[in-house]
C-alpha cells in the first residue's frame, strides 16, 4: 500500500513539473533558456528586485500587479516585445528601464482586455530613478498617463503615446526629460505637461486631438513641435523659451499666463479662437508668423508691457505693433488704413482689441482713417481720443470698445453709436457733427441776416445770422451719448427769425445732425393780414362835400378786385376807383351825393392784399352831407315859427285848465 500511495505522488509530481511552463506561470525571474520560445506569457507577479530582461522569447509580458523595478535595479526591455496590464496595473521604476526598440520592432504597453478603452492601465511612473531611464521607439496605448517622470532625467524618443485619460509625457518636479520625435495623439488632458521646478527638453513632437497640446508651468525647452487639433496648443506659466513650433487648427494657439516666457519664430496658423494670448504677462515676443486665425493676439491690459518686448511679429502680413498704442499723448493718426490683412488674401482679425488700441493714452486723434475687418475698429483702455472724418466698417463685435476710464468723442458721422460698445466702469463716448442752416424767401432766394437759433433741452447752443448765401457757419453740435446707462439721444430744435417773413414749421424740433447735416427753412410767403393805415374821412363827419372823394391807405399792396367788391353805400351811388402805382391807396369817387344826406361806407373782409390774406375787421365809416346853399336862415325860421306855434298851444291848454279848476 505504501508503495503504490509514493509511485501516485511521484507521477502528480512529474505531471506538475510539465503542466506549469504550459499554463504560463513561469516566475518573473525564470525565463526560459536562450534560443528557445515559450508558447505562454511570462506572468508578472511580483516586484523586480534585480538586472531583468524581457524579450520576444514570450507572445507577452502580462503584467498582474502593480510593478515596481526597484531602486538600483534595470529592467531591459527588448526591440518587438509586447507588455500587457491587467486593470489598475502600472509599471514604477525607482532603477531604471531601457526599452529600447527599432522603428520596425517597436516595444508596446496595452491593455490586458481588449477592446480598450482609456484608462485600462495606469501608465509608467519614474520616480527619483537611480538609473538610466530610456524610452525609444515604444507604443503606449489606452492607459491613464503615457510616461511620468518625477526627480528623473528620461530620454523618451521616436515613440508614440494614445488614447490616455490624462496626458502622454508629465515632467513632474526635479525633473528634466528629452522628450523628442514623438507622436502623442489624443490624450483627454494634455499631451505634455511639465509641472513646477521641471527643466525639460521638448522637440520635434508631434501632438494631435489633445485638450492642451503642452502646458508649462516653470522653464521648458519647447522647440520645434507640431501640435495640431488641441483645443489649446501651449499654455505657458512658466519662464520657459516656446520657440519654432508649428500650431495649426487649434482652438488657441500659445497662451502665456502670469508669466514671462520667450515667444519666437512660431507659426500659428487656422486657429478657431486667438492665436496667442496674453493675461498678465511680460512675455518677449519676436519673429511668429501668425495668419487666418479667428483672432491674431490677445494682448490684454494687464500685459501691455509686452509691446516693449516684441520685435517683427506679423498677423496676416501686419506687424501687430501698428495696432497698439502705449502712454502716448497728443497724438495724431492720420490716413491710416488697416483691414487685418484682408487685402492680402488673409481672414481672420489682427487681435482681440482693436486694429487701434490705446492704452493709458491722452488726447489721441484719429482723423480721415479706414479700419476694416476687425474684431473692435477701437478698443480704448484707459485713454482719451478723437475721431474725425473716418470710415469704420466690418467690425465683429463693435465699432468703438471702452474699457475702464476710457472716454472718446466721434465727428462727421465716423462712428455709429449703436456700435459703441461699454465694457468697463467710468467710459463715456458721444457723437458730434457738423450742422449748417440756409434760410430762403418764397422764391427761394438766400435770405441774409436772418437769426437762427439751435436749442438743445431748450438750452441755446448757437444764435447766429445767416450770410449773403442765406447759410449760417459751421455749427458743431452733439447726436447722441453712450455710457453704461445706454444710448442717449440729442435732437435739436431750430429756429428762425426774420421780420416779415413766416416759415412753416418753425421750430424744426428732433432734428438728428447724424441723419441731417443741413436744414433749410424757406419763407411761405406773405401770411399776414393787410390792414387800413389810414383814410381821409372823419368818421360822423356832418360836412362831407357833395363832390368829395374818400382815399384809403393800406399798409402794403392790395387785390384792386378784392377791395373793390368789398367797399359797399347804403344809398345807391355809384363809385369810381382810383389806385395809386404799387397799389397801396385807393381814391373813392362818388358820382353823386345828395345835400344833407346820411351815408354809411364799408370796407367788408373780402378786401385782400396779393397773397390772397383778408382784412381780419370790417370797417365802417358814416358822414353826412353839407345843407344846399341858402336854405340855411329859411331853415331858422322855420323852426322859431315852430316853436312859437308849440309854445302858444302849450299856454291855451294851460289857462283853460285853470279858469276850469276855479268855476
Amino acid at each position: 500500500m505504501n508503495r503504490v500511495l509514493a509511485l501516485i505522488i511521484s507521477v502528480c509530481v512529474l505531471a506538475g513539473s510539465v503542466i506549469a511552463p504550459m499554463s504560463g506561470t513561469v516566475p518573473a525571474d525564470s525565463p526560459p533558456q536562450p534560443g528557445t520560445r515559450a508558447d505562454a506569457p511570462l506572468m508578472i507577479i511580483k516586484n523586480i528586485t534585480h538586472d531583468y530582461t524581457w524579450g520576444t522569447n514570450y507572445t507577452f509580458i502580462y503584467i498582474m500587479i502593480d510593478l515596481w523595478v526597484e531602486a538600483d535595479v534595470t529592467l531591459t526591455i527588448e526591440p518587438g516585445t509586447v507588455v500587457k496590464f491587467d486593470p489598475g496595473t502600472s509599471l514604477h521604476v525607482r532603477g531604471g528601464i531601457i526599452a529600447d526598440g527599432f522603428p520596425s520592432q517597436n516595444i508596446t504597453f496595452m491593455p490586458f482586455i481588449m477592446p480598450a478603452a482609456p484608462m485600462d492601465w495606469e501608465g509608467i511612473t519614474l520616480e527619483n530613478a537611480t538609473d538610466p531611464c530610456v524610452f525609444d521607439n515604444v507604443n503606449i496605448t489606452f492607459s491613464s498617463g503615457g510616461i511620468a517622470c518625477w526627480g528623473t532625467d528620461a530620454v523618451i524618443t521616436n515613440s508614440s503615446i494614445s488614447s490616455t485619460q490624462f496626458y502622454g509625457v508629465l515632467c513632474g518636479m526635479n525633473s528634466a526629460p528629452l522628450v523628442r520625435n514623438n507622436f502623442i495623439n489624443a490624450a483627454e488632458w494634455t499631451g505634455i505637461i511639465c509641472e513646477n521646478r521641471s527643466d525639460p527638453d521638448i522637440r520635434n513632437n508631434r501632438i494631435e486631438l489633445c485638450y492642451y497640446g503642452i502646458v508649462c508651468y516653470d522653464v521648458a525647452e519647447i522647440t520645434a513641435n507640431r501640435i495640431e487639433n488641441c483645443l489649446f496648443g501651449i499654455v505657458g506659466w512658466g519662464n520657459s523659451t516656446i520657440s519654432a513650433n508649428e500650431i495649426i487648427h487649434c482652438r488657441d494657439g500659445i497662451h502665456a499666463f502670469y508669466a514671462s516666457p520667450i515667444i519666437e519664430d512660431n507659426v500659428i496658423m487656422y486657429c478657431t479662437g486667438n492665436g496667442t494670448r496674453f493675461f498678465h504677462s511680460n512675455a518677449t515676443v519676436r519673429n511668429n508668423r501668425l495668419a487666418y486665425n479667428f483672432v491674431g493676439m490677445d494682448i490684454n491690459y494687464e500685459s501691455r508691457s509686452i509691446l516693449d518686448n516684441m520685435d517683427n511679429n506679423l498677423v496676416n502680413g501686419i506687424d501687430i505693433t501698428e495696432c497698439y498704442r502705449v502712454g502716448e499723448k497728443d497724438t495724431v493718426i492720420d490716413g491710416l488704413f488697416i483691414d487685418s490683412g484682408w487685402s492680402g488674401g488673409y481672414s481672420g482679425s489682427i487681435n482681440a482689441q482693436g486694429s487701434i488700441t490705446l492704452y493709458d493714452c491722452e488726447n489721441v486723434t484719429v482723423r480721415n482713417s479706414t479700419v476694416l475687418n476687425s474684431m473692435n475698429s477701437f478698443f480704448v483702455s484707459n485713454s482719451t481720443f478723437t475721431i474725425y472724418n473716418s470710415n469704420l466698417s466690418n467690425a465683429v463685435i463693435s465699432q468703438i470698445n471702452l474699457d475702464q476710464n476710457a472716454t472718446g468723442i466721434g465727428f462727421n458721422n465716423s462712428v455709429d453709436p449703436d456700435q459703441v460698445r461699454i465694457g468697463g466702469i467710468n467710459c463715456l463716448f458721444q457723437t458730434f457733427d457738423d450742422l449748417k442752416v440756409m434760410v430762403l424767401d418764397y422764391y427761394h432766394r438766400p435770405l441774409q441776416n436772418a437769426t437762427v437759433v439751435v436749442e438743445e433741452s431748450h438750452l441755446e447752443l448757437y444764435n447766429v445770422t445767416t450770410g449773403l448765401d442765406g447759410l449760417t457757419s459751421n455749427m458743431v453740435v452733439k447726436d447722441r451719448t453712450v455710457s453704461d446707462a445706454g444710448v442717449i439721444y440729442s435732437p435739436l430744435d431750430v429756429y428762425v427769425y426774420a421780420e416779415n417773413y413766416s416759415f412753416d414749421p418753425n421750430p424744426q424740433t428732433g432734428v438728428y445732425v447724424s441723419q441731417e447735416d443741413l436744414i433749410i427753412f424757406t419763407d411761405r410767403g406773405d401770411v399776414f393780414p393787410p390792414s387800413v393805415v389810414s383814410y381821409s374821412i372823419t368818421n360822423g363827419d356832418r360836412s362831407f362835400p357833395v363832390n368829395g372823394t374818400i382815399t384809403f391807405t393800406f399798409s402794403e399792396p392790395m387785390n384792386r378786385t378784392s377791395v373793390e367788391a368789398a367797399f359797399s353805400f347804403t344809398a345807391n351811388v355809384t363809385v369810381t376807383f382810383v389806385w395809386n402805382e404799387d397799389n397801396t391807396s385807393v381814391t373813392f369817387v362818388p358820382s353823386q351825393l345828395t345835400h344833407s344826406t346820411y351815408y354809411t361806407l364799408t370796407l367788408s373782409t373780402g378786401a385782400m392784399d396779393l397773397w390772397d390774406n383778408s382784412i381780419e375787421d370790417p370797417l365802417a365809416i358814416s358822414f353826412t352831407t353839407v345843407q344846399a346853399p341858402g336854405a340855411s336862415s329859411g331853415t331858422i325860421m322855420g323852426v322859431a315859427i315852430a316853436i312859437l306855434v308849440i309854445a302858444g298851444i302849450s299856454g291855451f291848454l294851460a289857462l283853460r285848465m285853470v279858469k276850469s279848476k276855479y268855476k
